[in-house]
């Protein structure tokens, strides 16, 4: 079986999508139609084929520590370094990447993972206001 699964995985690593196929059986992988919070904005993939959303978030240093804790709790420990792809025993898969920027680090996360999304939503990050993020620029009176 460990043969078979690294196989898979040498396989995978040339087509990433196959990490965010359907599993209708599955109750922990998302169908498309589920209801979340507004921000983190979420958009489904499944027009691209991909049985997963795409999560667009501007996060401080600490929730991103945070996030870093919710992912290696959910998926296992490994090194989520830049361009990271996981899965774990029960399909759920994740990708993810960040950089600095806007005061914090934009993190880009694709999941087919329906408890990480949730448990996401349930931390209600929010963005810095713009006047915290550009301090220097000035605002125009309407």
């Amino acid at each position: 079986m460990k043969f078979i699964n690294l196989i898979l995985d040498i396989f995978r690593k040339d087509k990433p999508h196959l990490y965010f196929s359907p599993q209708p059986d599955n109750q922990d992988i998302v169908k498309g139609g589920e209801r979340f919070n507004p921000y983190p904005e979420k958009t489904f993939l499944g027009e691209q084929g991909l049985y997963a959303y795409y999560v667009l978030m501007v996060l401080k240093y600490d929730e991103f520590s945070l996030i870093q804790k919710v992912i290696v709790r959910r998926l296992g420990n490994h090194d989520l370094k830049n361009g990271t792809i996981l899965r774990n025993q029960n399909q759920e898969s994740l990708a993810i990447s960040y950089y600095e920027d806007f005061g914090g680090v934009v993190v880009e996360v694709t999941t087919n993972s329906l408890p990480m999304i949730l448990e996401i939503d349930a931390h209600s990050f929010a963005p810095d206001p713009p006047c915290v993020v550009f301090p220097k620029l000035e605002t125009i009176g309407l």
